[in-house]
């Protein structure tokens, strides 16, 4: 068959056909990609303009990459590159004014000048944290238009989380209300038999941190700090 017959009956043009032809079949085809517009000093730009701006969008990336570059990119391409970093986009956590007060800073560090961590005692910290099982996130996916629904289920009784940590991961923990059927909160009595038996889970000389929430304290908990 020659290749104008052939270009008639596949209804394809003669190049095509001559290609088909001369094409090596046990050729491995290879493409090169092509070269980014991001290189590594964009990138870690970007990464220091998003540490300092956490709610800045693509559009604002897009101009700050631009201009200080002098580079046309699309936010497509800022999106693949946020993506292949594994950045993502989520709800932000408001950090309150006061916690950044200078006075505040200021007994932070001094607090790490008199109890520093370099210590021949071993510093252990120690924190509780109620979870709901049930509850649901708070973004969802749906066609546009259409809202993110979901399904609530009946508020249950919350569990808590007692845990111990070092500096090289935790080293005791507790469930309390598991089974959802304690019928008050985690109160001092509780967090105080939590302090009991991790005393055998770390050294005598141990520095045990924790914050001034009111289960820490009463006159149990008292007893136990003075015994343990």
């Amino acid at each position: 068959m020659s290749q104008k017959v052939a270009s008639e009956a596949f209804k394809i043009s003669s190049c095509q056909v001559y290609w088909i032809l001369h094409e090596n079949p046990n050729q491995t085809k290879t493409y090169k990609k092509q070269e980014g517009k991001i290189t590594a000093e964009m990138t870690t730009e970007l990464l220091y303009f998003i540490d300092n701006k956490s709610t800045v969008t693509l559009k604002e990336m897009k101009e700050f990459l631009e201009e200080k570059f002098q580079i046309k990119i699309s936010c497509q391409s800022i999106s693949n590159l946020l993506c292949d970093m594994d950045i993502t986009w989520k709800q932000v956590t408001n950090i309150p004014a006061s916690w950044n007060k200078e006075d505040l800073l200021t007994q932070r560090a001094n607090f790490v000048n008199r109890h520093g961590l370099d210590l021949d005692r071993q510093v252990v910290f120690v924190d509780e944290s109620g979870f709901d099982l049930h509850s649901g996130r708070g973004f969802g996916y749906a066609p546009s238009g259409q809202p993110a629904v979901l399904s609530l289920v009946p508020r249950v009784k919350q569990i808590t989380l007692i845990a111990a940590i070092l500096d090289s991961g935790f080293v005791y923990h507790e469930i309390l209300n598991a089974n959802g059927q304690m019928t008050k909160g985690v109160g001092s009595d509780e967090f105080s038999l939590f302090l009991l038996a991790l005393q055998f889970k770390i050294p005598n000389d141990s520095i045990v941190i924790m914050d001034n929430v009111p289960i820490h304290q009463g006159q149990q908990f008292k007893e136990v700090k003075k015994n343990t």
